[in-house]
This record gives structure tokens, sequence and C-alpha cells, in this order.
């Protein structure tokens, strides 16, 4: 907390030092929030920077801040050095003490940058899709599945309904995703990269929307910023590929989102576009229902503060529609929810650190992505909402705070500020609904909403360089985007930094699992049918994974004693006890012992059994 106090704080002696040397200079709520967040950025990147060097090889700068006092102290000593090195270097730039002139057209001579210029920047955003489809398309190809993705994939290969039943009697999800699963498996074959490619489908559908639409409202940046994360972040490298409907969710409230956007710019087709994805995100999954219904209130009620007048009719007939087109899965979610009241398997609350970083890609980029995503909305409401207005009267600067207004927001603060409303009631119903029914909130119900995360960071990174460019519009000069767009690009190649990383963390996992499964699977070989299955206790292989891999075979949950059959396999979280092995010895078993192995990412002890056959 003390960091985040001083973080905030020191870039204010910058922006009054500046002011001290142009007393005469009108200075807007806009010019000011720019300022101390330009300030806030270069103070913290040299301060972070100087940092590095005072931490212990191991220990993070976050660990230190909670157990060193002397180190906060530390911390405090180069923010306030960062903040006068930033002050006296633009002292002697503005005041012509110092004065530094570039060359450019001998740069832009260069065969090298006429080539960077000509065809790698235009081809940059397609170039980096390519790149990150290609690193999730290498993933795609294991024989590897946990137990939700099992289930998946044992319920994808009955009949249309069967398909019903199951999730009638056995599973609580909407049905939209298992139809969804069914369709590539009756057109490519029910394998587990066919499975995989079903989820991929939907995250090469949302990065060609990046390249196209976001692209074109939003600009190159600002788009790549999408495609970095949902390609690169651990989660999206997890989910991208998980047989289940995440995936497919997260298209679905991105594309809503978009679609909120081209509403609140006044598009009227959208208004459709955002109902039909709203209600594919809502058949998909129940978190991104409750996502979509918030975000299309929270749009309504924009959509009328802006337009006033008859603009609540739109607005009303979305949600109405919305609301129909749910009722035929109404009833079923009224006794899921229900039965979930009784009985689910979670019985810690997720504490909300936990969710902040689900949904801002992971462990890694949420310690960009987060503090990216506060500061941009923050500079954006501020510049734009007339909050003060810093004035020089009479030789004294004041400080004139006004009534906030949304008079002068622009499209994409609009925006920003529907898609931060979304998270935030969707947290906040997803908490209510904890204290109410008890805990049913994991990590992986709010990857939905982490796609409007995304995308509002997408229109926050449009509108921080449209402030700038108003701003240099004003000041009559290039530089404020300029130094926008290279601030945004070195945040871009952090990320990738981070990408990077996550995959080969990834990757290395998704291999070594392939390989142990593939090792057991080896080892088993071809399973006769009257041979039978028996897990003691194993998570998830009694219910979903044994019957995936060897669907003909009885599976029976229990120890040794719960079957009498002559051969059976035996998996046990623990090696047996000689007693154990010499009861079943006693009874006529031959017993062999293959130590421990592991199927998909289940390790147990695994025991073959087989019955001498009984002497004449």
């Amino acid at each position: 907390m003390q960091a985040v106090i001083f973080g905030l704080l020191i870039p204010i002696i910058p922006l009054l030092l500046w002011r001290s040397y142009h007393k005469g200079k009108e200075l807007t709520t806009g010019e000011a929030v720019l300022r101390y967040g330009a300030y806030t950025l270069l103070v913290t990147l040299l301060s972070s920077g100087a940092m590095v060097f005072l931490c212990d090889e191991g220990t993070s700068f976050w660990e230190k801040i909670d157990r060193s006092p002397s180190f906060v102290l530390k911390f405090a000593a180069v923010e306030l050095l960062a903040a006068l090195v930033t002050a006296g270097g633009e002292w002697l730039l503005s005041c012509r003490k110092v004065s530094v002139k570039v060359d450019w057209e001998e740069y832009r001579s260069v065969w090298l940058v006429r080539f960077v210029r000509k065809y790698v920047f235009p081809a940059g955003i397609y170039l980096l899709a390519l790149f990150v489809v290609l690193l999730n398309v290498s993933l795609m190809f294991d024989n590897v599945l946990w137990g939700d993705e099992a289930f998946s994939a044992n319920t994808a290969q009955k009949s249309m309904a069967g398909i019903m039943q199951v999730l009638y009697y056995w599973d609580s999800h909407p049905p939209l995703y298992y139809y969804w699963l069914k369709l590539f498996g009756e057109l490519f074959g029910y394998t587990v990269p066919v499975y995989h490619l079903a989820s991929l489908v939907p995250f090469g559908t949302g990065l060609v929307m990046a390249v196209t639409f976001f692209r074109k409202r939003f600009g190159n940046i600002p788009a790549a910023f999408f495609v970095m994360i949902s390609g690169l972040a651990s989660s999206c490298l997890e989910y991208n590929l998980e047989v289940r409907m995440y995936a497919l969710a997260f298209l679905a409230m991105a594309a809503c989102f978009y679609c909120s956007f081209r509403v609140l710019c006044g598009g009227k087709a959208a208004w459709v576009g955002m109902v039909l994805w709203a209600l594919i995100g809502a058949y998909a999954h129940y978190y991104a229902l409750v996502s979509a219904g918030i975000l299309l209130f929270v749009t309504a009620v924009a959509y009328f503060v802006r337009y006033r007048g008859k603009a609540w009719i739109k607005g009303l007939v979305s949600i109405v529609v919305f609301a129909v087109g749910y009722l035929p899965w109404l009833q079923r979610l009224l006794s899921t929810t229900e039965s979930v009241s009784n009985n689910w398997w979670m019985s810690q609350l997720l504490p909300l650190k936990q969710s902040l970083v689900m949904l801002t890609g992971g462990a890694s980029m949420s310690r960009i992505l987060l503090p990216l995503f506060v500061v941009f909305l923050l500079i954006l409401l501020l510049a734009e909402s007339s909050f003060f207005e810093i004035k020089r009267q009479d030789g004294r600067t004041g400080i004139l705070i006004h009534t906030p207004s949304v008079r002068a927001w622009s499209d994409t603060t609009y925006a920003a500020a529907v898609g931060a409303l979304t998270v935030i009631g969707t947290l906040l119903f997803a908490y209510v609904l904890c204290l109410l029914m008890g805990p049913v909130l994991a990590e992986r119900y709010l990857y939905p909403l982490s796609a409007v995360v995304f995308v509002t960071l997408v229109i926050e990174c449009n509108g921080i360089l449209g402030l700038l460019g108003r701003l240099g519009g004003k000041w009559k000069k290039e530089w404020p985007v300029k130094a926008g767009k290279a601030v945004l690009v070195v945040v871009l190649a952090l990320l990738f930094g981070m990408g990077i990383q996550n995959y080969q963390s990834y990757s290395a996992e998704v291999n070594r699992q392939e390989q142990e499964t593939a090792e057991t699977l080896s080892l088993m070989g071809e399973v006769p049918e009257e041979v039978k299955l028996v897990s003691n206790g194993v998570q998830h292989l009694g219910w979903t994974v044994l019957a995936f891999y060897f669907p003909e075979n009885e599976v029976i949950n229990g120890n040794y004693l719960s079957t009498d059959a002559d051969r059976f396999w035996y998996f046990t979280p623990d090696y047996m006890s000689q007693s154990d092995i010499d009861q079943m010895t006693a009874k006529g078993y031959s017993i062999a012992g293959y130590g421990e192995m592991q199927l998909a990412k289940y390790p147990f002890v695994l025991y073959y059994f087989e019955k001498a056959p009984m002497e004449p």
C-alpha cells in the first residue's frame, strides 16, 4: 500500500515544478491529467528499473515492500530521485538549456528503415496474429484430457437427445457448447486434436475480429493488445485449447461488447449483433449469461444518457428480446440453481485478488494489465468529465473543482465506462451469490468476462491516443501521439516477452502430461472388454477419464474389494500395504505392481490383478 501511495503522490512534484516556470500558461483538466499520467508512467518506469538492482534474486519487489520498512524508504527515495530527474530533463528541454535534434530524414533513407516502414509496420498486426495462432495450434496435437474435458468428449459422442439427457441428469451447464463440439466430431472425427480444434476456432475468430474490426476502429497498436493478450496470456493459452465452453463464451462476450461500442456510436444494426452474441454467450456458460445481461443493461442506460428522448425504447427492447430468447432454458437454469444451492463441489470463497488476476491475463501479465486498465480508465474519466480546472490568476495557481459531467464524453469513454461497470457488476453479482448460496465461483468461470476487460483495454488505448492527439493539435506538435504510441509499443514488447515465457511453461507441461499419458496407455495396451477398471478415489479418474480412454470397459469406483472380477486394473493414490497384497493373494489373485503412473494430470499407483483359473 505504501508503494501505491508513493507512486501516486510523487509524480505531482514534476507537475508542480513544470507549473512554476509556466506561470502564464492556462492548464486545462485534460492537459493536467495527461501530464500527471505521463509523469506517473515515466517515474514508475525509472524507479522500477533502479529497484531491480536493490532486490535479492528470487525475492520479488512486493515481498520486499511487505517485509522491510527500510526498503520502503529506499523505494520512496528512488521515486523522488526519478521525479526530480524527470522534472530536470523536461526543464532543460523546454527552457532550451539543452537542444536535441535528430535528422530523421537520414534515418528514413536507410534501406532497413524503408523496408520496415513499407512492409513490416503495415503487416505487423497480421504477422503477430499469425504467430500466436501457430503457437496455439502447436499445442493441439496431444491425447490428454482432464476430468471436465473428458466429460465434454464423452457427452459429445452421444446422440442429440442423449446430450440433453446427460445435461438433465449429470451436468449443470447450458447445451450450446456440447452441440458445437458434436458438430466438429461429426465433421472431422471424435479425436482429441479435433476437440481442441473446436476451441481454437472461436479463438481464431476473435483474432480475425481484432485484425479487421478492432484495427479499423481503434488502430493497429490498440488492436495488437487484444491479439497479444488473447494469444499469449497464461489463462488464454490454457482455455484456447481446453475442451470446454470457455473459448466459445469468451468470443461471444468480446463480440457482444464490440457491438455495444457500435451501439454507443449510434449504430442501428449493432443492436441485433449485441443481443445475438449475448444469447450465444448465455447458452454457452452461466457466468457469460450474467455478464451478457449486465452488459446489455449498462449499454441501454448509457445509450439513453447519451441520446436522451426515446432512446430508452431500443435498450428496453434489446433486454426483452434477450430475456425471451433465453426462456427455453430458464426452467433448467432455475432447477440447476436450486440443486447447486444444496450441493456444490466448492468449499472456499475465491479471493478477489485471484479473480482480478484471472480477469487480466493470469499471474504474469496481470502485473502490467491491471494497473494499465485502471490508470487508463481514470485518465479518460477525469480528462473528459471536466472534474477540475487549473487556473493562474493574480500570480497564484488555483484548482477549480467542478461537478463531473458526461456531456464531453467521447465514444471511447462511454464504452470504457460500460466495460468497467460490466466487470464490476458481474463481480458484485458473483460474490453476493456466493454469500447467499455458498462458494459458486471458480477462476475459470470468470474467463468469459476477461474478454470484456481485454476489449475495454483496447478501447482505452484508443481513447488515450485520442486525448494525446487533441493535446498535440492544441500545441501544434506531433510528439504527444508519437510518444504515446512509443509507450504502448514498449508495453506490448514487455507483454510479448511474458507471453513467450507463458508459452514455454505451458508447452512443457502439455508435453510432460502427453508423455506420462502415452507411457501409461502403452503399458496397459489393448484392454479386453471383460477386464474391469477400478479407481480408488483418484480425482476424476473414475468419473470421466477412464471412460474416455477405455470406453468399452466397466469402470468401478472403490477399492480392490469392490469387484470380484477375475481380471482388473487397479488405480489407487497410495501403494498397497503388504497385508492387503497378502489378502488378495490368498483369494487366488496374482498381482503385478507398476509403480507410479499418470493419466492426463492425475497421478496414481497402478496394479494389475488376475485370478488364476480353477483347477479341474
